[in-house]
């Protein structure tokens, strides 16, 4: 379940449609693309997991980090270090940036994180990416997924 003040219009989320089966309490959903007119209970509203392929469809390039010294405090150095990144075009008010998504291992967790470590945050879901890259970038994370 998501709580309603987390959403904006056009966050994407899993959409619970019906119990298939009282016995076994299977859930048909799917993925959709909150609009201006929808009215959902937000008990039928379900955050969607972030993936390397979600990442991959939003523009985001991979890139595996080996030894990545500098994250050792958050991770175990024997792992994998996985990153995705962004790159920001510079306005009259920024300069251009980098905006990563950092893995290691098997944590359920990303790493949200600007340029070189400056800001960092533990991230799970589609939504909350969507809404960090609009707060950054003022543009609609664009997401090409389809259940």
């Amino acid at each position: 379940m998501i709580n309603a003040n987390e959403l904006r219009i056009g966050n994407r989320v899993m959409v619970t449609l019906a119990v298939m089966d009282d016995i076994s309490d299977e859930k048909s959903f799917h993925y959709r693309q909150v609009g201006v007119n929808d009215f959902y209970k937000t008990e039928l509203l379900d955050p969607i997991p972030i993936s390397p392929d979600i990442l991959l469809s939003a523009g985001f390039k991979y890139l595996k980090e080996e030894g990545v010294s500098s994250f050792e405090e958050f991770h175990n150095p024997d792992e994998d270090t996985h990153c995705w990144s962004f790159n920001v075009k510079s306005t009259d008010l920024i300069d251009s940036h980098e905006i990563c998504l950092v893995k290691w291992g098997e944590e359920e967790y990303f790493t949200f994180q600007l340029g070189r470590g400056t800001y960092r945050k533990k991230i799970k879901y589609l939504h909350d990416l969507q809404n960090g890259m609009f707060f950054l970038t003022g543009d609609e994370l664009t997401i090409n997924i389809n259940q």
